[in-house]
């Protein structure tokens, strides 16, 4: 299959339409032409109001058209959070009648002054409209501070089509959700986990050395009220292990004087080891044994694949913001990888994209949302009745299969604990099918209100 054509004349490669490639044949990290996009009915994954309702005590109030609303009004209903969710619509006249800041502070005190107990934080989401026009929201976030001094007010972007920018919602998103933590002097020996949806569990090698190091250990959503959220300012140190934490990372670096580690999630032994043994020489924590944790992890695997088989593999990148590592890891203990799903393949793992050049070059490399991707015929036609191991509910949905592993953003699953976990999954996922048409419409997994 040839998955890049030429433009006449030149020779030059151009994007790939067909939506599908092998990896042999993938000529850069986004190898895919970006249009019109489909979007799986697997509703597991995160958006921008699950991650904003993470901040406790707060509210969120959107600032946008009617048609925009829909998808963030079923988010929040489905959460049972309707109680920390209002919408001031954004019509036609709105636009045209050049009133906008008086329109949108009026509509915002009227919801304030209507509540029975004020929150510790509202969360105002614009529009892109709002941004089109130049709407004014200094002016408007200065006005309501001055109102509502006991309030703190965040601005959030909902904003899709920055979705492909260099600073697109989520990563503002998370900023913003760190945003009100207060400069202070006052350090303990604590460290803060920020960045991902989903905390990592106890018994994660990495909270362990600093368990037995002395170090607290904090994340926003063990926080249950506000105060508990601002004593994240105290810790000595920052760890995000997803990269749309980045931004905020960088930003309590420069703001608050907090060390910082970028520890990025990935598959491969050596690369876990390296990150132990970093913070282990840079804040003096106690090294676990990584030659145990590495035989521990093999055996794990090794067990899952007999169980596994030959049976196709496929990942998408909802399950995890790094498929090519995890998938250089299974073919590299035997398991039929067929193929991943991603829009394109970070920078932190162009290491592994090439290896799988080498060893699995025939892996198929599919975009996800490419149109085409609306026509598969499974779940049309209640066929869900494939072998294929799914990693993810997009792949789950798109191989029409019940046996699927069922993790959204790698769901806490990091480091050698991670994949011995993942292993399980796998095992389970094969003797264990899954009502697959059921469990993918649950919005949010694991996401609360």
């Amino acid at each position: 299959m040839q998955g890049f054509s030429s433009c006449s004349g030149c020779g030059a490669p151009t994007k790939d339409y067909s939506g599908k490639i092998t990896v042999s044949e993938a000529k850069s990290l986004s190898p895919f032409r970006m249009g019109l996009e489909f979007n799986a009915p697997a509703r597991g994954g995160w958006n921008i109001v699950h991650i904003a309702m993470l901040l406790p005590e707060s509210y969120v109030i959107f600032v946008c058209p009617a048609g925009c609303m829909r998808g963030v009004t079923l988010t929040a209903a489905d959460m049972g959070a309707l109680h920390r969710f209002s919408a001031v619509l954004v019509s036609e006249e709105d636009v045209l009648n050049g009133n906008r800041e008086k329109t949108i502070i009026e509509n915002i005190s009227y919801l304030v002054d209507g509540m029975e107990k004020q929150p510790r934080v509202i969360h105002i989401f614009s529009g892109c409209i709002d941004h089109f026009i130049g709407t004014d929201f200094d002016l408007i976030f200065s006005t309501l501070g001055k109102k509502y001094p006991n309030i703190h007010f965040i601005q959030c972007y909902m904003t899709p089509t920055m979705r492909k920018n260099a600073l697109p919602p989520v990563p503002i998103m998370n900023r913003q959700l760190y945003s009100l933590l207060p400069k202070t002097e006052n350090k303990r020996k604590a460290v803060n986990i920020i960045g991902s949806n989903y905390p990592l569990p106890e018994e994660n090698e990495m909270l362990e050395m600093f368990k037995n190091g002395g170090w607290q250990v904090r994340d926003i959503r063990w926080c249950d009220t506000f105060e508990e959220y601002e004593s994240m300012s105290e810790s000595m140190v920052n760890i995000t292990i997803n990269p749309n934490g980045l931004l905020a990372l960088h930003s309590l670096t420069e703001r608050l004087d907090q060390q910082e580690y970028y520890l990025p999630l990935t598959y491969d032994f050596k690369k876990i080891g390296n990150n132990l043994r970093k913070l282990s020489d840079e804040l003096s924590l106690p090294l676990p044994d990584i030659d145990a944790l590495e035989q521990k992890t093999d055996a794990k695997l090794r067990e899952a694949a007999e169980i596994v088989g030959d049976r196709p593999i496929v990942i998408d990148s909802t399950m995890t913001y790094r498929p090519f590592s995890l998938a250089k890891l299974l073919v590299s203990y035997g398991f039929n990888v067929e193929a991943v799903y991603a829009e394109s393949c970070a920078a932190d793992e162009a290491d592994e994209l090439e290896w799988l050049k080498k060893h699995k070059g025939d892996m198929e490399w599919r975009y996800a949302n490419h149109p085409s991707m609306s026509r598969r015929p499974a779940f049309a036609k209640n066929d869900i009745s494939s072998d294929t191991l799914a990693l993810g509910q997009q792949a789950a949905y798109y191989c029409g299969t019940k046996h699927f592993v069922n993790v959204v953003d790698s769901n806490g699953l990091y480091g050698f604990d991670g994949i011995c976990k993942l292993a399980e999954l796998m095992t389970d996922a094969v003797l264990n099918p899954k009502d697959t048409r059921h469990v993918i419409q649950l919005k949010g997994m694991g996401c609360k209100a």
